[in-house]
């Protein structure tokens, strides 16, 4: 804590620092007829140059309103205060303007381009802004040699026509070019790294992406056509483009987009990191077999797509891993889906066939809106495996006994009881440890009557989906493990039973993970009999009360014989 404190202080030093070598100005403004305001702005002019000769911090950024000029940052830099919708240097209603050799950093806009043409940005280092650069309803604007780094979108063309971007860096953040109803663009040359979308072009037509260097991204055209898209890298391996092809067949890529063709294969591809592993736009009757996508945003995405397969595939780690959007009559079959945000995801997609996958560990198994018509089973009562969902198979056929609802109007009736992919799963498989408590001390020994804490500790490459317990023939059935606590990483789970019957007693945990793979661990404990209650002893006589007693009895018969003497001594009266 006293560390964090020491380093924000340090850094707010060298905040204040940077402050305090800018000059401060609220806006610079180039007017329309050349002059510069205010005045005294650290600006000097050589024809249509100008030049700042010192580093600035502003609200309002530099505002360009004349033709035909050039700004030259000079290797100065140009700092904002993070206002809200602020621009380090905007140029609206211009014609043949250069900016260049400046940075710019905290900003909204780091370059603002609207309603111009012919603007060149050159050598710019722009970073720690929303947009580093933004163009809107601009013709023939190019952005050259420079850097982004650090933006939440690199660059954004909207409505444009003619841009192009070339020999730049663009790093960071969930776009790195992002284009909108811009027909005719051009990236060519550039360094994109490490973001959600490397470049995504949305209803651009005839534009062209060549000679890039994709790393830990990738390119995805949406409703983007009669494109040109050629030499270029996704993680040192080729971006393969296919467009209005047929017969195709694909075995290695770094990325693979396929647009209108037809009966086009994907075998064997193993891809990573990046935006979208395969995609199918409009390619119908397609297969992507034996694939692999991990770590992307998502794996493969059937768009617009009819009559194709996808099968044997393991996608791994992907925000989605198995995406169809408005697509009909398709076939997901063998395939392994795991520990992905979203396993699979149907958007309005119709009649399709999903079954015999395996959904293991994924924060949504399933999730599907709008469309109807899906199935997720086949013939001979096959369904598929999802992690999430346990309940008993009585008859020991493979086939849960209840159906498993994926939502609305969409059931899967047989779902499987393993996951049938266990080659493909990770390694190590389930283990467990037990150990046996009484008021939270490990015990091996107990008396009988005793409730004892049964303890299970679990191991292994998947999560845990279930847990049974078991004490001599006693079974307690399945639990299922607890996911409202710690989660799919919880560690243990606890059992109380209380042991009556004596002798020694086996303690079991059978485990299954996220996979249907099993694990057993058991323990031993003795269980103590009650204590048995001692029977009385009779009564030992002492002699002298044994003594005292025939005397009694001797001295009361004496007496009575006594008696029956007189008795028989008196004279018998006869009656008158």
């Amino acid at each position: 804590m006293v560390k964090a404190v020491w380093l924000a202080v340090f850094f707010a030093l060298l905040a204040q620092l940077a402050s305090a070598e800018c000059v401060q100005v609220e806006r610079i403004a180039i007017a329309r007829d050349g002059s510069v305001e205010p005045p005294d702005a650290p600006v000097e002019r050589d024809g249509n140059v100008y030049r700042l000769t010192a580093s600035v911090c502003s609200r309002r950024g530099i505002v360009v309103e004349a033709n035909n000029v050039v700004i030259d940052g000079g290797g100065f830099a140009l700092t904002g205060f993070k206002v809200p919708g602020s621009a380090g240097i905007t140029l609206m209603f211009v014609s043949n303007a250069t900016i260049r050799n400046l940075t710019v950093s905290g900003f909204y806009y780091g370059v603002r381009v609207e309603f111009s043409e012919a603007v060149r940005l050159e050598a710019l280092n722009v970073g720690g802004c929303a947009e580093g650069a933004s163009i809107a309803n601009s013709t023939r604007v190019r952005v050259e040699r420079s850097r982004f780094s650090g933006n939440v979108l690199g660059v954004s063309v909207l409505y444009s026509s003619g841009f192009e971007a070339s020999h730049c860096f663009i790093e960071g953040g969930f776009w790195g070019v992002y284009a909108s109803h811009s027909p005719g663009l051009r990236v060519d040359s550039c360094a994109i790294s490490n973001s959600s979308w490397g470049t995504l072009l949305l209803a651009s037509p005839h534009s062209a992406l060549v000679r890039n260097a994709f790393e830990g991204t990738g390119f995805y055209p949406f409703e983007s056509f009669d494109l040109t898209v050629a030499n270029n890298t996704v993680n040192g391996k080729p971006l393969v483009y296919l467009e209005g092809v047929e017969g195709v067949v694909v075995r290695d890529a770094g990325q693979v987009v396929v647009a209108r063709s037809n009966r086009v294969s994907v075998v064997g591809v193993n891809i990573s990191r990046t935006s979208v592993g395969i995609v199918l736009i409009r390619a119908n009757n397609s297969l992507v077999e034996n694939c692999s996508v991990k770590g992307s945003r998502w794996g493969v995405l059937l768009h617009g797509v009819a009559g194709s397969q996808v099968r044997n595939c393991t996608l791994a780690g992907n925000e989605v891993g198995l995406y169809l959007f408005e697509s009909a009559d398709n076939e997901l079959s063998e395939n392994l889906l795991l520990f992905n945000g979203v396993g699979l995801r149907l958007t309005g997609s119709l009649r399709n066939v999903v079954w015999g996958n395996c959904f293991v560990a994924n924060g949504v198994e399933a999730e599907v809106a709008g469309g109807q018509g899906n199935m997720w089973d086949r013939e001979l009562g096959r369904g598929n495996y999802w992690s999430e969902h346990y309940a008993e198979d009585a008859d020991g056929d493979g086939v849960l006994d209840q159906p498993y609802r994926v939502g609305a109007d969409n059931v899967d009736r047989h779902p499987l009881a393993v996951c049938h992919l266990a080659l493909k799963l990770p390694e190590p498989e389930p283990s467990c440890m037990l150990k046996l408590e009484v008021n939270g001390s490990e015990v091996f020994e107990v008396k009988s009557g005793s409730t004892v804490l049964v303890r299970a500790h679990v191991s292994g490459a998947l999560p845990i989906r279930a847990v049974r317990f078991e004490v001599g023939n006693f079974t307690a059935g399945w639990f299922r493990w607890d996911r409202s606590g710690d989660g799919w990483d919880a560690l243990s789970k606890t059992w109380t039973v209380k042991l009556q019957t004596p002798g020694n007693l086996t303690v079991r945990a059978h485990v299954r993970d996220a996979g249907g793979r099993p694990g057993t661990c058991s323990a031993t404990i003795r269980v103590r009999p009650p204590p048995q209650l001692e029977a009385q002893k009779p009564i030992e006589w002492r002699g002298e009360i044994a003594t005292a007693i025939a005397f009694l009895v001797t001295l009361l018969a004496a007496f009575l014989a006594l008696k029956l003497r007189k008795r028989a001594k008196r004279p018998l009266r006869l009656a008158r």
